[in-house]
Parts: C-alpha cells; structure tokens; sequence
C-alpha cells in the first residue's frame, strides 16, 4: 500500500505535469506516427482521471471525504476549463478547445466514481480481514 505522502507527491507531480503540458509548446510532431482516432481526447481524459483519482486518495482519511471528493471533482473540472482558457490567453501556438473540456470533464467524473469505488472496496476489504 503506497502511504500518505508518497500519494501526496504523485498528486502533486500530476498536477504540475498537466499544467505544464496544457500550457508549454509541444513538437507537433510527438506522437505523429501513432494513428489513433482522437488520441488527444484520450491523453486529456487519463490526465484528469488520474487527477482526480489520485487527490481522493490522498484525502481518503478526510472525516469530510464525500464532501471533499465533490470538491475535488469540480476542482477538476474548473481546473481544465481554466487550463483550456489560459491556452488562449497565455500561449502563442495553443488554442482552447471545448472537446477538450468534455474529455477533461469526462475523465475527471469518470475518476472520482472509480476512486470512490477503489476506496470503498479497500475500506471493505480493511474491515473484512
């Protein structure tokens, strides 16, 4: 079982690493012989399940951990909508795209309702053994 502070770091690597790849300019060119259908809305969707998953972990043993999850959900959702918007403002070669916030959204609903899932199954298996 990975600890506390070790899921803390992982959120925290997450977090940054998003920012950076939805702000930064990329070589279009990365990936380019991988042919995918819509592989980016794949990339946006595991970068905010994994946000999401990984920062309900973290506060799991929050005495608020189903108020936080909700939280931590729309955190996630307002948090790519802003990434999408800075893309706009902030960047030269970047442009915002509103699929890119239905898979940013969708990975992070899609997210919490697999952590909440993975932490009730890891609280019953707690209890039960």
């Amino acid at each position: 079982m990975l600890n506390k502070k070790l899921v803390f770091i992982f959120a925290i690597t997450w977090t940054v690493l998003i920012t950076y790849l939805s702000l930064a300019t990329i070589d279009s060119s990365i990936g380019s012989t991988i042919r995918i259908p819509h592989k980016d809305k794949i990339v946006h969707f595991i970068f905010y399940f994994m946000f999401v998953f990984l920062w309900t972990n973290y506060f799991n043993s929050s005495p608020y951990k189903s108020k936080v999850g909700i939280v931590i959900l729309l955190t996630a959702i307002v948090y790519g909508i802003l990434m999408e918007v800075f893309q706009g403002l902030l960047t030269i070669d970047r442009s915002p795209d509103q699929y890119d916030v239905i898979a940013n959204s969708s990975g992070a609903i899609v997210g919490w309702f697999v952590a909440k899932k993975y932490l009730q199954n890891k609280n019953q298996y707690k209890i039960s053994h």
